[in-house]
C-alpha cells in the first residue's frame, strides 16, 4: 500500500514539473548586469534589458544573442539603462502626444511587418486611434485607454 502511494506521488511530481510555462518567453538573467536577460522565444534568442522607470516596467531589446557576445551586451545594457535613467524611461518628450508619435512608430516598426499589416496598422491608427486618442500624452496614457 505504501508503495503505490509513494508511486502516485511520484507520477504526480513528474507531470507537475513537464508542464509547459504559461508564457512563451523564458529569461536567463545575467549575474553582473541584474538587469541583463537573455530572451528565449522559441527559436529567436535576444539579449533584452528590463528595468522600471516611471512606475511602469520597461523592457528594451539590445540585439541577437548569436551576432553579439555577452561583454557587448553587458556594456550595451549599461548605455541603455543610463539613458532610461536620464530620459525618464519612456525615451518621450514628457509633452509628446499619441498623433505625434504614431509616424515615429509606424516607422519604426515597418520592418517587422509585412505590407499588409503595415497598412492595416496605419489605418487603426487614422481612423480609430488618432480621433479617439490623439491629443492624449504618451506617457500618461493607460492601459484602459
Amino acid at each position: 500500500m505504501a508503495q503505490s502511494q509513494s508511486k502516485t506521488r511520484a507520477a504526480r511530481r513528474a507531470k507537475t514539473t513537464e508542464t509547459r510555462p504559461d508564457s512563451r518567453d523564458a529569461f536567463i538573467w545575467d549575474t553582473e548586469v541584474p538587469q541583463l536577460a537573455e530572451r528565449r522565444r522559441g527559436a529567436a534568442r535576444s539579449w533584452i534589458v528590463q528595468t522600471r522607470a516611471g512606475g511602469r516596467s520597461l523592457r528594451r531589446k539590445i540585439g541577437d544573442v548569436e551576432e553579439m557576445p555577452v561583454e557587448v551586451a553587458r556594456a550595451l545594457a549599461r548605455e541603455a539603462l543610463a539613458e532610461i535613467a536620464a530620459e525618464g524611461g519612456l525615451g518621450l518628450s514628457p509633452a509628446e502626444t499619441i498623433s505625434s508619435f504614431a509616424p515615429r512608430f509606424l516607422e519604426d516598426c515597418a520592418g517587422q511587418w509585412k505590407p499588409t499589416t503595415l497598412a492595416s496598422h496605419r489605418l487603426c491608427f487614422t481612423g480609430q486611434i488618432i480621433p479617439g486618442l490623439g491629443e492624449v500624452c504618451v506617457a500618461e496614457l493607460t492601459k484602459a485607454q
